[in-house]
């Protein structure tokens, strides 16, 4: 018959237990500073308007944060969405009459201004780098 006794477990289970407590509360700071460091960021690539509606939210958790652009402008700024320009009536000459537009859809492209996405890229190592710097010092 073979036998393991250990000893010591009991510490080893506490100094674990420290050890992710002080990590957890290191990642949640830096995902808070991350998130508002990204929204500063946005909010100098893009309008006054836009800018003013950005805002960031932590998680209840604090591993995870929300950054929000709410203005109505924001998403077709960010991603250029197609529009439909709606049909106009046309007159007919000498007449005063008017004629309903012919049945087509004209579709206005607008040129894409991204604010936030390229606000995380210009973030994204940096978290990163934090993050892991925070694993290697613990």
């Amino acid at each position: 018959m073979f036998s393991i006794n250990t000893t010591g477990f009991d510490k080893l289970q506490d100094a674990l237990a420290k050890y992710s407590q002080s990590v957890t509360e290191n990642v949640k700071d830096i995902i808070a500073k991350s998130a508002n460091e990204i929204a500063e960021a946005a909010k100098a690539n893009t309008t006054d308007e836009i800018g003013n509606s950005i805002t960031t939210e932590t998680s209840g958790d604090g591993l995870s944060a929300t950054i929000t652009a709410n203005s109505a402008q924001a998403v077709a700024t960010e991603y250029s969405i197609e529009t439909e320009k709606p049909p106009h009536p046309l007159q007919r000459r000498g007449t005063g009459k008017t004629v309903p537009h012919p049945e087509h859809k004209k579709v206005h492209h607008n040129i894409p201004k991204p604010f936030l996405n390229p606000a995380f890229e210009e973030n994204r190592q940096n978290i990163i780098d934090s993050i892991a710097q925070t694993l290697q010092q613990q």
